[in-house]
């Protein structure tokens, strides 16, 4: 459907095209999404999996980090 504002493209990143096509917007979203969750895995890794080296035993309820 035709959007109100004048310029779409600040929007989609695209203009009318892109923003009609799913893959005009899933794959930029895919992306943006996919770079979070690896940044996000290493930066856990690196805090979490670093810094807690005295590994805390099981009754507290902490699983131990799968073996990379």
């Amino acid at each position: 459907h035709p959007s109100p504002e004048p310029y779409p493209e600040e929007h989609f990143g695209g203009g009318p095209v892109a923003s009609a096509t799913p893959a005009g917007w899933l794959a930029p979203a895919a992306g943006v999404l996919g770079a979070l969750f690896v940044g996000g895995a290493i930066v856990l890794y690196r805090t979490g999996g670093r810094r807690r080296e005295p590994r805390e035993p099981p009754e507290y309820g902490v699983a131990p980090p799968p073996a990379a």
